[in-house]
Formats: structure tokens, sequence, C-alpha cells
């Protein structure tokens, strides 16, 4: 591994950093802008309908209303005010958001994406916007392509927790006899891990491990496993494995992976269905009988 990667990925900066962009807005109208699409659809509305929209629902002025309608288009203000109105009915001011979503959209970051976790995850939003370019710069440091799908979760990820917190989870990883290099590889793989409880993680490797059936190096290249639930998913799943091993019905090229990131249906009609009735019953009584 890359030692300066190394040092980075183990430990927070503390030293401020200065921000990485300078175009600071002056009004809420950006954070308006910012839920409109800029590419064409097939339904779109009129300069003058953009104009009045702006005006009435955002309190454009009307040289900036004239101004902006030129630039944008409008698919659906509906939406637009929605989203603006649920972020306000959370306690959020536009000014607490415009910032840090600026600064994403900067990043390259796709705007449906930023738009999407706005929603999902409001108060990232509202971080310190040094917090926010610093987590960016750590990320960028960990080899994260920008435009991988994971790059913005790991933003998310790394914006969440305390120097504290996250060498607590480091800690956790290394208790559990994964590797830097293996911590580090899920970490560009699935961030979100590192946002579950100690306790889903401790309990799913153990089980997962005590089983024979999964080792360090299979949740590193998987580590979206430690995501699933354990009662509701990787524990039945288990057993329908196990079931079919007594009966010598597993089929070929199967994996505990595999099995895992099926979805109910498929894993119900490939594996559930060669199991005795009275075993799937038991497993899934609801699915089961209902298909029955």
């Amino acid at each position: 591994m890359n030692v300066s990667m190394y040092k980075n990925f183990i430990s927070f900066k503390s030293k401020p950093l200065s921000l990485a962009y300078s175009n600071k807005p002056n009004s809420a109208t950006s954070l308006s802008l910012f839920f409109f699409s800029a590419k064409p659809s097939q339904k779109q509305y009129s300069t003058t309908n953009v104009s009045d929209y702006l005006i009435t629902k955002h309190g454009f002025s009307q040289q900036c209303a004239t101004n902006t309608s030129s630039m944008v288009i409008l698919e659906n203000p509906d939406s637009a005010y929605s989203a603006l109105t649920y972020l306000r009915k959370k306690g959020f001011s536009t000014t607490h958001l415009q910032n840090n979503i600026e600064f994403l959209v900067s990043c390259g970051i796709c705007r449906t994406q930023v738009t999407k976790l706005v929603f999902n995850f409001p108060r990232f939003f509202v971080i310190n916007p040094d917090t926010m370019n610093e987590c960016v710069k750590r990320v960028n440091q960990f080899g994260y392509d920008r435009s991988s799908k994971m790059y913005l979760h790991a933003i998310r990820v790394m914006g969440s927790m305390s120097r504290q917190k996250w060498e607590m989870k480091l800690d956790l990883f290394r208790s559990l006899g994964f590797s830097e290099n293996q911590i580090l590889f899920m970490f560009q793989r699935a961030p979100q891990v590192f946002a579950i409880s100690d306790k889903k993680i401790k309990d799913s490797v153990e089980f997962l491990t005590s089983t024979g059936r999964c080792s360090n190096v299979v949740f590193a290249l998987a580590p979206e496993l430690l995501i699933y639930s354990l009662e509701n998913r990787i524990k039945p799943r288990i057993q329908v494995l196990e079931i079919l091993e007594r009966m010598d019905l597993v089929p070929s090229k199967t994996t505990v992976t595999n099995c895992l990131k099926m979805t109910d249906d498929r894993f119900i009609a490939k594996y559930v269905s060669l199991c005795p009735l009275e075993e799937a019953e038991r497993i899934f009584p609801v699915t089961t009988k209902a298909q029955s």
C-alpha cells in the first residue's frame, strides 16, 4: 500500500483547510435552481412560465428571474418546490445547505445523486464547509474515482464521524482480524459498511466466519455482505444451504456471496424450492405459503 495513502486512511488531519471553492451564493436562488434540470426533457415549461414561477414561489426579482429563465429548464415545478419545502420543514435554511451542495456539484458529482442524498441524509449537508472540504480531500487520497457511485457515499460516511469514532471503527475491524489493506479495500468498495453499528458488524463477521463459509478475504471483496440483516437474510439463507448440503442438492457454482446477494424471489426459486416443504415453510413461512 502507498505509505501516504495509508497514513491518510488511518487518521484525520487536525489543521483547518481553506475551502476549495470561492463562488459563494449571495441569496437562496442558487438552491432553488439546484432542483431544476439543466438538460431538456419531453415536457418543458416556457421561459415566461419559468420566470413567473421563480418570482412567485422563490422570491426572485424580475430581472433575476428573467435572466435565470433563459439558462435553466424547469421540468417539474411541483417537485422542485416540494424539495425545498421538505428541507425547510426539517429546520434547514437555504444558507445551511447551499455551500456544501455547490461544492459537491463542483467536484463532479451527479446532480441527481446529490439531490437524492439531500432527502435521505439532510443533516450531512449542514456540516461545516471546512469539514466537508477536508472529507473530500481525504476520500480523494484513498484513490476514489469521482465518477464512482460510491464516491459521494464515502464523503458522507467520512463526514459523519469524529476522529475518535473513525479510529474506533478501524480498531474494530483490526480486532476481527482484518489487515490494513483489507480495511482500505472495504472502504473503497462499500463505504456504507463503516456507518454500520459495531455490534452488527461484529455479529455478522463472527457468524459467517463460524460457518466456515466466509473469511476476511471474502468480506474484503464483498463488504456489502455486512449490510444485510443477520436475522432476516443471512441466517435463513445459510440454513437453506445447510439443508441442501445434507441432501446433496446444492446447485453447482454456488457461493455464499452469490446466495446472500440474490433477491428473495431468485433465492427461493433456485434454492428454497429444492428443500422439503416443511423445512422451507419453517424458514420462509410467509413467502412459501404465499407461493403454494
